[in-house]
């Protein structure tokens, strides 16, 4: 399974019998599955959305502007609920 590292953008293959939630970014140490959204730039966007082997949710907007900011705690909460349910152990 290949997921992209939040934090630096980096490509890491996971074992498919290794658990993704405590696998680490190989370049910068990082867990690669935070339970938290992950702010995209242009330059990320779609290494993000086309390399990783797990499926996104993706949000457009501005974090801090309108309704984006009222859903993003329920949001995150949400996400940690999902990835309990329906992602690969």
């Amino acid at each position: 399974m290949h997921i992209v590292c939040p934090s630096c953008s980096t490509i890491n293959r996971v074992k498919e019998d290794k658990s993704h939630l405590e696998a680490k970014c190989g370049k910068c140490d990082e867990l690669v599955h935070t339970h938290q959204p992950a702010e995209l730039t242009d330059e990320t966007f779609f290494k993000y959305i086309q390399k990783n082997d797990y499926r996104c949710l993706l949000i457009i907007g501005q974090v801090g502007v309108g309704p984006v900011s009222k859903c993003y705690l329920y949001l995150q909460k949400l996400l940690v609920r999902l990835t309990k349910s329906f992602l690969p152990k």
